[in-house]
């Protein structure tokens, strides 16, 4: 199991940062490349997640919202996993309830329940 890296962690919010600017400035498709990014290399910063599942619910892509919010979860999943923490992320954790109310109004858009 690799441990945490801040350089790393550094690194992918250095880079969401550059998303949020180009959100900020309508460049919502370089926008989309960035956050996508600093997901598929590891991020598991909620607000990283947070705004590509806004844009992507703006833009009416409900397949893409859907899949960001369960990548959230079984990230987080994982590392409750890891962690072998014994709460409830629903009661500890505002992220995960967040992404789980939105994967479900993702499936029943996209008719998956």
């Amino acid at each position: 199991m690799e441990g945490f890296n801040l350089e790393k962690w550094n690194e992918l919010y250095d880079k969401g940062l550059e998303g949020y600017y180009y959100e900020s400035i309508g460049e919502i498709e370089k926008s989309i490349l960035v956050f996508e990014y600093v997901i598929e290399n590891g991020s598991n910063i909620p607000l990283h997640f947070d705004r590509l599942r806004i844009i992507y619910n703006r833009q009416k892509k409900y397949d893409d919202c859907y899949r960001i919010c369960k990548k959230y979860l079984e990230i987080f999943d994982k590392k409750m996993e890891r962690n072998k923490d014994d709460i409830n992320p629903f009661d500890e954790y505002p992220s995960y309830k967040h992404f789980y109310d939105w994967k479900i109004k993702m499936e029943k858009k996209i008719n998956i329940i």
